[in-house]
């Protein structure tokens, strides 16, 4: 029986993890956690107190394996959806947040339909019930100082993507022995900082190890088998060279089998990881891309060898979360998504394993206990703001595309409107009073009178005219002090009633616009 490590990884504060360790500008993120990161998370707290022969047989040797950690769904881990299933181009890949049932999986004998289009699933991750997961990312932009002026660097703007904060998401460690479980459960569980810029205001997760049902069986085959690849993977031929195309003798020793390529769908990615101890780069990394599906004819192998190609996955350099393989799925039978399990659940119980520790009630854990809840709120006000204030572009976009103004010219309230705001709230402390001052319908910051292209501005919602004064009420009714201060360092920092502020908020936070023509 395997012995494995099941573990929630939440997301405390915004995460920084980078499609390679090698971009020198922009820095593309990835929307899930390799088994890298988690990797070089566990080793950098075991290697001291580890012989070299032990640490080389937990890190190195390939015997434990770390996968990535992919979004929980429903209490289910989602994976990556297969490169094999397609939908008519025009249609939507969801539907409800559920994959559209009517998505056509070609990885068999299952022919397209010469008069429609078809588009590739191509990202995106699906439970066994089909429930999409929705990654919530954005963009951070940052510059690098120069260390004896303490000035700006010059030619050292960066921008980075990032994994918001309050995600979860959820990965396993094939351990091997119960001894090596346990020690990798000790230093695994708890509070930790992960991915770049960590020393600022990014890296910090919460990591329980649960309970959850373990990887599934292979299935029995017929004559072919069909391998989902749920993790990158880096195959390499008999001869040791890398390769896309690899036969199923190069991926399980004495099996044999034909990649049929006409119904496999491959698709492919290259890494580069840099190495701390060395100060430089390993080499390039030639991988298979999660998703990708390998279709094989003519298929001779054991029970014994099927059970190894699912245990223990395909390809060189598993210890880093490559190579994990889903043998013969459900889905991989069906020329269309129906409503049962498209693959064997990997439900996960959010009952995480407690110590038998007695309960320390001293100042200070009292004190780590406040920091603690003072911490969640911080978030939760951060989540409810950056709601209001997609809400509120949205508004403007929408008045702006019904009264048919031009992109250049200045709409809505005007900057200086909301710093005046700010500045009202930065002298109150009471749910109440700040109000007063807002929507006075003399002397009120948000007042309509005499400003039409401000807070007077109007628009038909469908069921009658509104101006933005009254939306902006709406959207704040129920905000704290502290909510509406978060809310209003956004609104301070862009001035959305210009075009390009618009733009410059859509790529930042990742907040799609309001077309002209969805109004029209």
């Amino acid at each position: 029986m395997r012995v494995c490590v099941f573990y929630a990884l939440t997301t405390i504060d915004p995460i920084i993890v980078s499609q390679s360790s090698a971009t020198t500008n922009n820095h593309q993120g990835l929307d899930y956690i390799p088994g890298s990161a988690m990797l070089g998370l566990v080793a950098s707290r075991l290697y001291p107190e580890l012989t070299d022969e032990k640490s080389w047989q937990l890190f190195h040797s390939g015997k434990v394996q770390f996968s990535p950690a992919y979004p929980v769904v429903e209490q289910q881990v989602s994976l990556p959806i297969p490169a094999s299933w397609h939908f008519a181009k025009g249609d939507a890949m969801t539907e409800n947040g559920s994959i559209n049932p009517m998505l056509l999986n070609q990885a068999l004998d299952f022919a397209r339909d010469e008069n429609v289009q078809y588009k590739q699933c191509r990202q995106g991750y699906v439970t066994a019930n089909g429930a999409v997961a929705e990654v919530k990312q954005g963009v951070v932009t940052k510059t690098a100082l120069d260390r004896q002026t303490g000035s700006v660097k010059e030619g050292s703007l960066f921008s980075y993507s990032y994994l918001d904060a309050k995600q979860t998401f959820m990965g396993w460690i094939d351990c091997g022995s119960e001894d090596d479980k346990s020690r990798i459960e000790t230093v695994l569980a708890g509070t930790h900082r992960l991915g770049r810029s960590r020393g600022s205001e990014f890296g910090r997760v919460k990591i329980e190890c649960i309970e959850a049902a373990q990887w599934p069986e292979s299935q029995p085959i017929k004559n072919r088998l069909v391998l989902w690849c749920v993790s990158d993977c880096q195959c390499v031929n008999q001869l040791g060279v890398p390769t896309y195309t690899p036969e199923l003798t190069d991926l399980v020793p004495g099996a044999n089998g034909r990649l049929n390529t006409a119904q496999s769908f491959i698709r492919t990615t290259t890494v580069s990881r840099f190495n701390q101890k060395r100060q430089g780069f390993d080499s390039e990394q030639a991988l298979i891309a999660k998703g990708s599906v390998l279709v094989f004819d003519e298929v001779k192998i054991s029970d014994e060898q099927l059970n190894a190609l699912g245990s223990k996955g395909i390809g060189i350099n598993r210890q880093q979360g490559l190579g994990w393989v889903m043998v013969n799925p459900a889905w991989a039978s069906k020329a269309t998504l129906v409503s049962d399990a498209l693959f064997s659940p990997i439900a996960c119980q959010y009952v995480a394993k407690q110590k038998n520790v007695a309960a320390v009630n001293t100042p200070l854990m009292a004190w780590v206990t406040r920091q603690q809840h003072l911490q969640y709120s911080v978030v939760d006000n951060i989540e409810k703001a950056k709601s209001v204030f997609s809400a509120l572009m949205s508004d403007l976009q929408t008045a702006r595309a019904y009264n048919h103004v031009a992109d250049s010219y200045e709409f809505g309230p005007s900057p200086t409107q909301w710093r005046r705001i700010a500045d009202v709230l930065r002298h109150s402390s009471d749910d109440a009073t700040w109000k007063i001052a807002l929507f006075d319908t003399k002397h009120g910051i948000c007042k309509t009178e005499g400003d039409d292209f401000g807070w007077g501005i109007a628009w038909y919602n469908g069921n009658g005219f509104v101006n933005f004064s009254e939306r902006f009420k709406t959207h704040i009714a129920l905000m704290t002090v502290a909510q509406m201060r978060e809310l209003l360092e956004i609104l301070c920092r862009y001035d959305i009633s210009q075009s390009y502020g618009v733009k410059q908020v859509s790529i930042e936070l990742n907040i799609p616009l309001v077309s002209k023509e969805c109004i029209e």
